[in-house]
């Protein structure tokens, strides 16, 4: 009988401990998070009740449900996106009247690249102001090597301004941005260029060509023949640019052959640069010609009123072409509107637009303090051309003199004319323009007065520039000054 009973005993005992949880068993004593924001769990196996005791945080959070009737349950451990430079950890206990288990949860810092990504910018010469966007895993600052460039953050505190000054040493000079975690670990770079020029390629663009003019109630004449024609330059950035030392150019060449069945063409279309024949520079001291983000400049070949006519009345122009050396050709000046300094002209009369649309013209950038005789002194273009009689070569020789080669990294923006009708080589190496735009389709085309070739807008409001002018231009458009 007293066997009995200690047996008895000894399983109420033994079913004691059970109720109490002795047989408690975990999934896990350990959880690893990598540094995004994530979930895991501990399955958490017994016949009883558990509690879980943990110290709240403020980056994660930590839940347990007990599934009734059952024998297990789960402890939830949720934490948010770690963007320290630091990894972080926390610890719960999970407790039953007769035993307990220690987890602990550990979550990485998050990794910075191997290669930092590098940026980089070049920008003009004038004071500047940009945004560099916070990094979205990290907690990062934003340092700069160079005193000119200034960082700090905005007020959205989601990125941060750069304001560089201006560039007043005469030189090219180089800093960087530096965006890297608060133990000073790189993320990523932005490496700025500020030149010395006040303008850059792409800056500033030939917006509009107005060359035909319009075709006067005879039916023969043009207003073009008496200087209605002019060249549109649009700043196509969000900052002011300033215009001042540019120089505006035409082709050595035509990029279509003479419909008479003779003509020049050189034997080679240089890759390195452009061909010209004529150059006038806007004048200025480098900030005497501001061009407003989005504003124009209208270069009148005669800045004369040619409304009553139906052409443009050009004389609110920012500047005129003017050639006083020719008194077989004598010029027209509107002493109200300023004079576009020349270098040098192809032409001995006065200056004009071809009127068929055959010539293409550059906007180029001289290095500071180069003046006419300095370019004209080491840029002459060498090479040879050849005469075309009927198709047939003629005869070869020396490119004349008068003709100039200009660097492509000068050139601001080029853009080859002409039409479908006798097309032959583009007057401007693809680099600068890939395609051509004018008006009309064939030579002398009738079609082409009252029009002008202007760039396309972009979906994003800007003028198209990816140096191909056949995408980038409208052929035979409404001109800007009859809209």
């Amino acid at each position: 009988m007293k066997k009995i009973l200690f047996i008895f005993l000894v399983s109420l005992a033994a079913l004691a401990c059970q109720k109490e949880g002795a047989d408690m068993t975990v999934s896990r004593n350990d959880m690893s998070f990598d540094a995004a924001a994530g979930v895991q769990n501990v399955t958490v196996t017994t016949q009883g009740q558990f509690t879980v005791e943990y110290t709240e945080g403020d980056w994660y959070t930590i839940s347990y449900s007990i599934a009734k009737g059952m024998g297990y349950g789960s402890v939830t451990v949720q934490v948010e996106q770690n963007k320290s430079a630091s990894s972080r950890s926390g610890e719960f206990v999970i407790k039953t009247p007769a035993k307990e288990e220690h987890v602990t949860f550990v979550q990485s810092r998050p990794a910075v690249p191997s290669t930092p990504e590098v940026g980089y910018v070049t920008l003009n010469r004038l004071a500047h102001s940009f945004e560099i966007p916070m990094p979205a895993d990290y907690e990062a600052k934003a340092v700069s090597n160079a005193s000119w460039i200034k960082v700090e953050e905005t007020k959205a505190a989601d990125s941060w301004t750069v304001t560089l000054e201006p560039n007043t040493t005469g030189e090219a000079r180089e800093g960087e941005v530096v965006i890297a975690t608060m133990d000073d670990l790189t993320i990523s770079a932005v490496d700025i260029e500020q030149v010395a020029e006040s303008v850059l390629e792409g800056e500033l663009l030939i917006d509009e060509i107005y060359f035909a003019g319009v075709l006067l109630e005879d039916g023969k004449n043009a207003t073009a023949s008496d200087g209605d024609q002019y060249i549109m330059l649009t700043n196509n950035t969000a900052e002011t640019v300033y215009a001042d030392g540019l120089l505006i150019c035409t082709s050595s060449y035509m990029s279509n052959r003479s419909s008479t069945g003779s003509y020049w063409i050189p034997q080679e279309i240089p890759a390195e640069g452009i061909g010209i024949n004529t150059a006038y520079q806007i004048p200025g001291d480098g900030d005497d010609v501001p061009v407003l983000p989005g504003a124009s400049l209208i270069l009148a070949v005669k800045a004369q009123d040619f409304s009553a006519d139906g052409g443009a009345d050009l004389t609110k122009a920012a500047f005129e072409f003017y050639y006083s050396g020719s008194e077989s050709f004598p010029d027209v000046d509107n002493p109200d509107v300023p004079n576009l300094n020349l270098w040098f002209q192809g032409s001995f009369s006065y200056f004009f637009l071809h009127q068929r649309g055959y010539e293409s013209y550059a906007l180029v950038r001289v290095p500071d303090g180069m003046d006419a005789e300095t370019f004209m002194a080491g840029y002459a273009w060498t090479g040879k051309e050849d005469f075309y009689l009927f198709g047939e070569l003629y005869r070869t020789r020396d490119i004349r003199s008068g003709n100039y080669l200009v660097p492509n990294e000068w050139v601001i923006d080029g853009v080859n004319c002409g039409v479908e009708q006798f097309m032959g080589d583009l007057a401007f190496n693809a680099t600068v323009d890939a395609g051509y735009t004018g008006c009309g389709k064939v030579d002398s085309d009738p079609d082409r007065f009252g029009t002008s070739a202007r760039r396309q807008t972009t979906q994003e409001g800007i003028l198209a520039d990816t140096n191909n002018s056949t995408n980038d231009f409208l052929r035979s458009a409404k001109p800007s000054f009859m809209e």
